[in-house]
């Protein structure tokens, strides 16, 4: 295999890890049988490299998400003014 190859493999791994750790909650954390097809014979150390370039690469993604709004801080902005009171 050429390095350019092992390189756009390793790539794919990346990218198919990036995705399926963005797919599931932040406290995911897979099993062997949830690792993407673009991974073939990744074992061992070169199994968690690219598992953790794949999960920086989702947290990455995650990061330029809009933050979620669970109302609370809704409900600090809509506190009442001197102008809503009779």
């Amino acid at each position: 295999m050429s390095a350019l190859s092992d390189a756009a493999g390793r790539q794919a791994c990346v990218d198919a890890w990036a995705e399926v750790i963005f797919a599931h909650p932040q406290d995911w954390s897979p099993g062997e049988a949830e690792t993407p097809e673009e991974c073939p014979s990744k074992i061992g150390s070169t199994w968690a490299d690219l598992y953790m370039l794949g999960r920086d690469k989702a947290e990455e993604k995650r990061l330029l998400l809009p933050p979620i709004d669970d109302g609370a801080s809704l409900a600090a902005e809509e506190s009442p003014s001197e102008t809503d009171q009779p």
